[in-house]
C-alpha cells in the first residue's frame, strides 16, 4: 500500500513538473502581427502610437503581449506588388508576409479578386457605425464583408478671406461657373498681398512685402505636367457628377474623351485662364506650399491640409482661411469619398490558428471601431475617421462643419476592373487636355493673327516691311562679305576682291 501512494506521489510531481512550463508559456505567450501600410504623412508616428495603447490595454486586462510590426509601400510601388498575385508573393519574401493589409478603398475589390484578403464574419463588424458609402466598398459580394473601414478621404475648396474681403466678394462659389467668373474677377481686379512665408532654419517666418510689390492668383491649378489624381479629385469627377452622371458608365464607355468631354474642357478652360503669366504652372506639391504661403485665393485639397495650416500660421489660422464645399450643379455638391479600409491576409503566417486569427480580428476591432483609436489616427495621418459617431462630432466644428454637411460624397465604380483603369485614366485625360490646350491656344493665335491682318494699317506695315527688305538685301550686296549667285541650279559662293587703298 505504501508502495503504490509512493508510486502516485511521483507521477504526479512528474505530471506537474511537465504542465508548469505549459502553463509559464501559455501565461508568457506573445502575438506577432505585421501590417502593410501605404505612404502617408504621419502613418509611422500614428501606428507606434495606436500600438502603445493597445499593448497598455492587453495589459490591464492581463493579456498575452503582443508586438506590432508594419512595412510601409510607396504608392508607386504598391501599384506593382498589388497587380497579381506573384508580384504580391515576390513582395511578402523580401518584407515578410502581412497579416493585416491597408486596403484602399478603390483597390477593395481588385485585392478580393485577387483573394488577398478573405472574408471577415465577426460579430463586431456592423456597418450601421460607417458612412453608406464607405461600407459600400467592404460588403463587395452579397452578404461578404472582405475589410473594414478605417480612414476616409474627401476634398474641399480652401480660400483666402482676407483676399475675399480684398475683393468685395461676400461668399464662395457655389456653382461651377460661379467658380470660373470669380477666377476672372480676381485676376482683372490683381489683388496684391504684402505678407510672404518662409522656412528658415526649420521655423516658419512671416515676412513682409513691400506694399503692391506681388499680385496673388487666383486658382492654384496643377499643369498637365502633374496631373495625377488630384485634377481628377478635385475638378473632373465632381463636375462629372456633379451634371448627374455616373463613372460607372466609364468602363463600359467607347470613348472616355466623349464620356468626360464636357468635363475636360471645363478643366481645360479654367486651367488656361488661371496660367500664371510669370511662370508656367508647377507641381501639385509646390502649388499647395504656394497656397499656403498666401500666394493662391484658392485650392483645392484634403483635411491633410488643415493640419498643415495650423503648423504655418497657428490656431488662429482660420482667421486668414475658410472651407468651402466643392462648387456643385443641378445634382449638388459632390466629392469623391475615399481613404482605406483594413482587411486580414489570406497568406498570413497562422491563418490556420483560431486562437491567432481571433488575436488579429481583436486589433482590427481596436483599430476601426475604438473612438479614441480613430480620432488619434485620423489626427495624425491628417484623414478623416471612419465612425459616424467621430464624423458627428468634427461636423459640429466650426471648421469642417459645413464642409462635411453640404457635400455629397459618390463612390468610384467598385469592381476590379477600376484597379487597371485608375492607372490609365488620368494618362488618358491628360493627353485629352494637352490636346485641347494645344487647340485653344492654337485658335488663340488664329485669331489674334487675323485681327492684325484686318488692322487698317496691316498694309502699310507689309508695304513697309517690303521696302525694308529690298534696301537691307541691296546693302548686303554692296557691302556684304559673300556674295550669293544662283547659277544652273547651283549656289556659289564668291567674296568680294579687297579694294586697294
Amino acid at each position: 500500500m505504501k508502495a503504490l501512494k509512493t508510486i502516485q506521489f511521483i507521477l504526479t510531481f512528474l505530471l506537474l513538473n511537465l504542465i508548469n512550463p505549459l502553463m509559464i508559456n501559455a501565461q508568457t505567450h506573445t502575438d506577432k502581427i505585421h501590417l502593410w501600410l501605404l505612404q502617408n504623412k504621419g502613418i509611422s508616428h500614428a501606428i507606434d502610437s495606436l500600438s502603445n495603447i493597445y499593448s497598455k490595454q492587453r495589459e490591464m486586462d492581463n493579456l498575452n503581449p503582443v508586438i506590432i510590426s508594419y512595412t510601409i509601400l510607396q504608392w508607386d510601388e504598391a501599384w506593382e506588388v498589388f497587380k497579381d498575385d506573384s508580384s504580391f508573393k515576390k513582395k511578402a519574401r523580401e518584407v515578410g508576409t502581412p497579416d493585416i493589409i491597408q486596403v484602399p478603398s478603390t483597390w477593395a475589390a481588385h485585392f478580393a479578386d485577387q483573394r488577398f484578403i478573405i472574408p471577415l464574419r465577426y460579430n463586431w463588424i456592423n456597418s450601421n457605425i460607417y458612412p453608406q458609402k464607405a461600407w459600400k466598398t467592404c460588403e463587395l459580394v452579397e452578404n461578404e464583408v472582405f475589410c473594414v473601414p478605417w480612414i476616409i478621404e474627401s476634398r474641399a475648396l480652401f480660400y483666402r478671406k482676407d483676399v475675399f474681403s480684398a475683393a468685395s466678394i461676400d461668399q464662395v462659389p457655389q456653382t461651377w461657373e460661379e467658380l470660373e467668373k470669380l477666377s476672372r474677377r480676381l485676376r482683372k481686379q490683381g489683388i496684391r498681398i504684402d505678407i510672404d512665408i518662409r522656412k528658415i532654419s526649420d521655423e516658419y517666418v512671416f515676412i513682409p512685402y513691400e506694399k503692391g510689390k506681388r499680385k496673388i492668383k487666383p486658382l492654384a491649378i496643377t499643369s498637365v505636367f502633374d496631373l495625377g489624381w488630384n485634377v481628377i479629385h478635385n475638378i473632373i469627377a465632381p463636375h462629372y457628377w456633379s451634371r448627374g452622371r455616373t463613372l460607372d458608365k466609364l468602363l463600359t464607355a467607347k470613348s472616355i474623351a466623349e464620356e468626360m468631354k464636357e468635363d475636360i474642357l471645363f478643366e481645360t478652360d479654367l486651367f488656361i485662364k488661371n496660367m500664371s503669366t510669370e511662370a508656367f504652372p508647377t507641381y501639385w506639391r509646390e502649388l499647395e506650399d504656394d497656397f499656403i504661403r498666401g500666394k493662391y485665393a484658392m485650392h483645392f485639397s484634403g483635411p491633410w491640409l488643415v493640419n498643415m495650416l495650423e503648423e504655418i500660421w497657428g490656431q488662429n489660422w482660420t482667421d486668414f482661411f475658410g472651407i468651402a464645399p466643392i462648387p456643385g450643379g443641378a445634382f449638388g455638391h459632390k466629392s469623391f469619398i475615399g481613404g482605406s479600409n483594413l482587411g486580414i491576409c489570406r497568406y498570413s503566417h497562422s491563418i490556420e490558428n483560431d486562437e491567432f486569427l481571433n488575436e488579429l480580428s481583436n486589433f482590427l476591432q481596436f483599430l476601426t471601431t475604438d473612438q479614441q483609436a480613430q480620432y488619434i489616427n485620423a489626427k495624425l495621418i491628417s484623414q478623416f475617421p471612419a465612425l459616424n459617431e467621430c464624423l458627428a462630432s468634427i461636423e459640429n466644428s466650426s471648421v469642417w462643419g459645413t464642409f462635411l454637411s453640404r457635400i455629397q460624397w459618390e463612390n468610384y465604380p467598385i469592381t476590379p476592373a477600376w484597379f487597371w483603369l485608375e492607372r490609365e485614366l488620368p494618362e488618358q485625360i491628360k493627353r485629352i487636355i494637352t490636346g485641347n490646350i494645344c487647340i485653344k491656344l492654337f485658335y488663340s493665335f488664329k485669331i489674334t493673327l487675323k485681327k492684325i491682318i484686318q488692322s487698317p494699317y496691316f498694309a502699310l506695315i507689309t508695304i513697309l516691311s517690303f521696302i525694308f527688305s529690298i534696301i537691307t538685301f541691296i546693302l548686303g550686296l554692296m557691302y556684304g562679305r559673300q556674295i550669293m549667285i544662283i547659277r544652273r541650279w547651283r549656289i556659289i559662293i564668291r567674296l568680294p576682291k579687297k579694294r586697294s587703298t
